[in-house]
């Protein structure tokens, strides 16, 4: 990455990625950049983070099951927030959805309107990934 990532600074740090399934009933926190009103298309000029709470798989393809182009697959995970208005919207894919301290998701979809508390945000699942994802880190320093 150019230019580097400024390792000199406390807050800037690695997330360690979780290595194990991750249960339903987890309280994470998911954080992105994405659009804070999919209707007026503004965009934040700090962080934003919500609360949210894995779900069980069989419970995320329930909510998707009336939805004919949605597939809640293996490798997906599903989170959460009953509170409208906070959760994942356009511009937060790819972000990290932290459960205890470890990169547990990579936001990848949701419903078909943002912060909707009848259909959750999917994310990739990292421990389903995690051997791909390390092969990726490798390679990666085999190349510096």
């Amino acid at each position: 990455v150019s230019p580097a990532f400024p390792t000199d600074n406390p807050a800037v740090k690695p997330i360690r990625l979780r290595q194990d399934v991750a249960t339903g009933g987890i309280k994470c926190t998911v954080s992105g950049w994405g659009l804070l009103d999919e209707k007026e298309n503004t965009t934040p000029q700090i962080l934003q983070f919500a609360i949210a709470r894995l779900i069980s798989y069989e419970e995320c393809r329930s909510k998707y099951s009336n939805i004919p182009t949605a597939s809640i697959k293996p490798g997906m995970i599903c989170a959460n927030n009953h509170r409208r208005g906070q959760a994942a919207c356009y511009g937060d894919s790819g972000g990290p959805l932290q459960c205890g301290g470890l990169l547990t998701g990579v936001m990848s979809g949701g419903g078909q309107k943002c912060a909707s508390t009848e259909h959750p945000d999917v994310y990739t699942d990292v421990a389903y990934y995690k051997k791909w994802i390390n092969r990726q880190i490798s390679k990666g320093k085999d190349e510096l």
